[in-house]
């Protein structure tokens, strides 16, 4: 029988509650839900959240970070961000892989009419996972970003002593610029889904990113030639976690359920590269802990680093230094049936 399709309403809460205990997983009330029902009964649903870049941010301080000279450099003169949809659940009974399929084609023609363009799904390492991200993978995802992660300090590295690691200063602009250009092209061409602005102003890149204070520019120098660079951003800062107090304690004004927020600052690796005549000297290493133990100093307790599923050399790096795969995101181009 072919399963009813409707997106949920608010008299359907405690239906989709109820589906939530019986398949051990939690509810948001932030999501959307497109159901699956047969004769009133529910038999599959899945759960999203709509990430749509071109729509302003209704939360003042996002869009004061969208003014900031490192969040304009990093949202919008870098990469063109695709408009995606991040599925959350996708719950079905038992051998219900019809019925997921009919979920997601039906996802895909409603989003697309919104100028959608994919569906990102994030699926963790334990062997349940595994399970799991098969039956994504049968479904038409396929990886596209591993996460790696690891706690801070890293372990103490030997590296070449030629090897100088500085901040990044306005002398290095032009090189640095050069730098950045060979290694996001390099990028581009590793993931086919990845796109560069055809507009993109290096130089202004460079400089927003050095008067960034939530950052780490550094490069490194090799035999007095400028060989690489690491860029680290800082999350969450001091103002996000004062935001995250007091929304605790707003939460705690109402007798909702809410939990301490704790400062667990982490530090993201958004791009290291080395040029290719001054590979294999230990400089990419130098950078990162470098970097690492800068971070720890500006209060960063772990370290986090997305690599492309298709860059393997990235991935067995770091893994070298102590890295681990913590979670796996995958893709769904968004199309539509019929």
């Amino acid at each position: 029988m072919t399963p009813r399709l409707r997106m949920a309403t608010t008299i359907d809460q405690a239906y989709i509650r109820d589906w939530h205990i019986q398949h051990a997983t939690t509810i948001n009330q932030n999501d959307t839900y497109l159901l699956a029902e047969t004769d009133r009964k529910l038999i599959g649903l899945i759960s999203y959240r709509l990430l749509n870049p071109d729509t302003p941010p209704t939360n003042p301080l996002r869009l004061l970070y969208q003014h900031l000279p490192c969040g304009r450099s990093h949202a919008n003169h870098c990469m063109q961000r695709p408009q995606h949809i991040r599925l959350r659940h996708m719950l079905t009974i038992p051998d219900g892989d019809m019925t997921a399929v009919a979920l997601l084609d039906h996802l895909s023609n409603h989003l697309t009419a919104n100028r959608m363009t994919e569906i990102r799904v994030g699926i963790g390492v334990t062997d349940t996972d595994t399970a799991q991200r098969d039956r994504y993978q049968a479904l038409g995802f396929t990886p596209s970003l591993w996460l790696f992660q690891c706690p801070l300090p890293l372990l103490n590295a030997s590296t070449d002593n030629t090897v100088c690691v500085r901040p990044a200063a306005h002398r290095d602009q032009l090189p640095l610029s050069l730098l950045f250009r060979d290694y996001l092209i390099g990028e581009e061409q590793r993931a086919d889904f990845f796109r560069l602005r055809p507009d993109i102003d290096w130089q202004h890149l460079i400089t927003a990113k050095r008067r960034c204070h939530d950052r780490i520019l550094l490069v490194a120098e090799y035999n007095n030639q400028l060989s690489g660079f690491i860029d680290i951003s800082l999350t969450p800062s001091m103002l996000s976690h004062i935001r995250s107090l007091a929304r605790w304690g707003w939460h705690r004004l109402r007798r909702q359920p809410s939990v301490l927020p704790v400062w667990r600052r982490t530090a993201s690796v958004q791009g290291i590269y080395t040029a290719p005549d001054y590979q294999r000297h230990g400089i990419a290493t130098a950078l990162l802990h470098n970097a690492a133990a800068r971070a720890c100093q500006q209060g960063a307790i772990e370290l986090h680093a997305p690599i492309w599923a298709a860059n393997h050399v990235s991935q067995a790096f770091f893994r070298r230094q102590g890295l681990t795969p913590a979670r796996l995101i995958l893709r769904r181009p968004l199309r539509t049936t019929g």
